[in-house]
């Protein structure tokens, strides 16, 4: 049963609309012009879901939306084209997107017929719980079957990062010519059993040392990111061999031989996903077609910091239809490290002749003087018609624009006296506001090496606080609980006879499964003895152990340590009890009993966390039990919990490959401590941006005495988005800090202020100091004595 199965109910007439409704359309055109109120009418009347309660409920959103958004979430593609919103800092592109696909469906779009790309695993899946929170809110509307259909389709709705989105078409069967299905992977020439490769380095480094074994002088990371580029750019080895540049040339033999390898042992890396989906695209004409009719409508955040390959997919995709609704601010394209191109938003009127061009400049978050500073930020270095003037909304009781504090910049005499100098005004606006809590504070930085004084500090003054970390998704401790979750459900769908007989290569040969039964057998406790190992080293086949009981009286035979034939029956254990536990058991309780069971807590506690680093194990694996219960809340629906391994290994594994970050919080309420790439798209009230100094932010590249003038001043540039972003973070409170001196990779240096902070007017900023931080506690504790 499908979407139409919820098209049929409570239908009601808008030419004779009930008085509550009548009421909320009135308000909603109050401020509408009349080409706007024709859009609104034109989307009301397209509702397929039309009952009494939706009507309402969407009436309601778009009286939170203003007109422009409205425009934006309402547009028609037939008689406006390819829409793209260029939406500033603060000015609600996620509320727009998300509401857009929310119109869509209730307008009788089937969910698997839309398509939403982002940028970050935790995007997509944030958008996808608001789209079922909706339809939560108006199930009264529905018959409990008709909300259970349109949520598991929502669940099952293809949102999330382009990676993400071309390895599930990697790992899909396609229709053939002659009616039968194959295998989009088999047909670009990779294994069934294909593999992600979880590190690039431990294939690619032989690869180089065998190439450049007698050139002391070549550098692998050099190496690696021209592969990197190449990839972005679609350009395979043989495209390469017949067009790169003279300099380049000697790079070639690497590449040929890394892709060989990755072939041989039937791998692929991060990079090589849209280039084989491409490939795919370019090669099958009939399975492009296939995709294009199968996804209606696509939706593209973030547009601006696409790279060639992600662009290419898009406009495939695409295809002759006008169906494309991207959002981006080419003021926030901060990825051209990583292949973005800021052209691809530059030029989409050139790509989509008919497009609809709307802006988003109405801020929602910051004060008026933390506006006015960021619309300087670009005034000088970009040709007018190209700015855009943010809008401040912001307003006092009394109606007129909140302009707030000023902007406190702060000089420190070394990064100590910075961080103290943050540390003191936290304490004092906390004083000041018994309301605050830590979470209201945001720590950002341009480069990691400055967290570490950062958290230095904070320990020291007993300040709870969270580190964003690109690493988090490589811990041994999450990828420990990933073997264990990839063999439980290896050993479930044998169970529950998912697999067929003859089992399929990526089973009977899965060097992973063989893999990750070893990496549970050597965690701690166990010892081995040399001939064990040579045991282990030879593994069995993990079908017939988990089905031949044979096999493992045989291997239980040949392991003569106690402990380590308890640590196998363990393991046996683990697996059957939860899947004899019954349909009933979520993935985080299936992580709970993992946790507890595998002795992977109690090896700690029986330590009495003696050291920081044990407990920093412990609530690193805690922390992913808890990521598996949000991952569930939004994707699990009513899934059998292999399929919903299967959903959060992969969300788990393009995580761990992506500049995505993650936090290990260590209490309820904390201060953020995070690099200025983890805090786009994020807000704090009080925000404090440290370490604004020349070759900081800006930074000086080790390379940049070998790149042009031309690309010295790109980079310029995207320093100077990068520092646009920092300073849109704050709502409330904005203080930015640089120091005379700074302990640098070790050596103390002297440094300059930022050449960006010659942008913002002296009119908007005030000096930081103790001494006046001081006064305004004394203050305080002056009106609290005497209340």
């Amino acid at each position: 049963m499908g979407i139409d199965a919820i098209n049929n109910f409570n239908k009601v007439d808008l030419q004779n609309m009930p008085p509550d409704v009548a009421e909320l359309y009135g308000k909603r055109i109050s401020d509408l012009n009349e080409r706007q109120k024709n859009i609104l009418d034109d989307a009301l009347s397209s509702l397929t879901l039309r009952s009494q309660q939706t009507v309402k409920q969407l009436l309601t959103i778009s009286q939170r939306l203003n007109p422009e958004q409205l425009e934006a979430v309402f547009h028609n593609h037939k008689t406006g084209g390819a829409l793209l919103i260029f939406a500033c800092a603060g000015s609600g592109k996620t509320t727009a997107l998300t509401y857009r696909i929310i119109y869509l469906i209730l307008s009788g779009v089937n969910p698997q017929n839309i398509l939403a790309l982002t940028f970050t695993v935790k995007a997509a899946e944030e958008m996808r719980a608001r789209i079922k929170r909706f339809f939560l809110s108006v199930k009264e509307g529905m018959t409990e079957e008709q909300y259970q259909i349109i949520s598991e389709q929502i669940s099952k709705m293809w949102v999330g990062t382009f990676h993400s989105i071309c390895l599930k078409v990697l790992k899909e069967e396609s229709p053939t010519d002659d009616g039968r299905t194959w295998l989009n992977a088999e047909r670009v020439g990779i294994p069934a059993g294909f593999k992600i490769l979880e590190n690039p380095y431990k294939v690619l480094k032989p690869c180089f040392d065998l190439e450049f074994a007698t050139a002391p002088n070549m550098k692998y990371d050099d190496v690696s990111l021209k592969i990197e580029h190449w990839k972005n750019e679609l350009i395979n080895v043989e495209h390469i061999k017949k067009s790169a540049l003279k300099e380049e040339r000697h790079i070639i033999p690497v590449y040929e031989r890394y892709q060989n390898t990755l072939k041989q042992q039937g791998l692929i890396d991060f990079n090589d996903m849209m280039m084989l989906v491409v490939d795919l695209f370019d090669k099958f004409p009939t399975v492009l077609s296939w995709y294009q009719r199968r996804f209606k409508f696509i939706l593209v955040d973030e547009y601006q910091d696409t790279n060639y390959a992600q662009y290419t997919l898009c406009k495939k995709l695409v295809g002759k239809s006008q169906n494309l609704f991207v959002v981006g601010d080419d003021d926030q394209s901060i990825y051209a490290w990583r292949g973005a191109d800021i052209r691809n938003i530059l030029f989409f009127e050139k790509d989509y002749p008919n497009c609809t061009n709307i802006k988003l400049v109405k801020n929602y978050r910051s004060t008026a003087t933390i506006i006015t500073a960021a619309n300087e930020v670009f005034k000088k270095y970009k040709p007018k018609h190209l700015v855009k003037t943010i809008e401040p909304i912001k307003r006092k009781n009394d109606g007129s624009l909140d302009f707030g504090d000023a902007i406190t910049v702060y000089k420190a005499k070394d990064e100590n006296d910075e961080m103290n100098f943050c540390v003191f005004e936290m304490e004092r606006l906390k004083q000041k506001d018994s309301n605050a809590r830590w979470n209201d504070f945001a720590i950002l930085y341009r480069t990691h090496e400055q967290s570490k004084v950062a958290k230095k500090i904070l320990e020291s003054k007993k300040i709870p606080f969270i580190v964003y970390n690109p690493h988090f998704w490589q811990r041994k401790e999450v990828q420990d609980i990933c073997s264990y979750l990839k063999v439980l459900d290896f050993y479930l769908k044998l169970h529950k006879k998912v697999f067929k007989e003859p089992m399929p290569r990526i089973a009977i040969e899965g060097s992973s499964i063989e893999g990750d039964i070893k990496r549970l057998y050597y965690l701690p406790p166990v010892s081995f003895s040399a001939i064990e190992n040579e045991i282990m080293s030879h593994i069995f086949n993990p079908y017939k152990l988990f089905t031949d009981g044979k096999v493992l009286e045989d291997m239980l035979r040949r392991l003569t340590d106690e402990t380590s034939k308890k640590k196998f029956l363990k393991l046996f254990e683990i697996f059957s009890g939860i899947a004899n536990s019954g349909p009933q058991m979520s993935l985080s309780d299936a992580i709970g009993y993992i946790l507890e069971k595998g002795g992977y807590l109690s090896l700690y506690q029986k330590a009495a966390f003696q050291t920081e680093q044990e407990k920093e194990s412990v609530r690193f694996a805690l922390a992913v039990k808890e990521e598996a219960a949000d991952f569930e809340r939004v994707r699990g629906g009513n899934l059998p919990l292999y399929e919903k391994i299967d959903m959060f290994i992969e969300s788990i594994s393009m995580r761990g490959k992506s500049t995505e970050q993650s936090a290990l919080k260590t209490a309820d309420d904390y201060v953020n401590v995070m690099s200025l790439h983890a805090a786009k798209g994020l807000e704090f009230n009080t925000v404090f941006f440290i370490g604004l100094e020349e070759n900081i932010i800006p930074i000086k590249h080790f390379s940049e005495e070998k790149i042009s003038k031309k690309e010295k001043e790109k980079r310029i540039e995207e320093e100077r988005r990068l520092f646009y972003v920092g300073l849109t973070r704050a709502k409330e409170r904005l203080f930015l800090t640089y120091a005379d001196t700074r302990n640098w990779y070790g050596k103390p240096q002297q440094f300059e202020p930022s050449r960006f902070l010659n942008c913002l007017p002296g009119k908007l900023l005030d000096k930081g100091s103790f001494a006046v931080g001081f006064w305004e506690k004394f203050k305080y504790f002056l009106v609290k004595m005497f209340r």
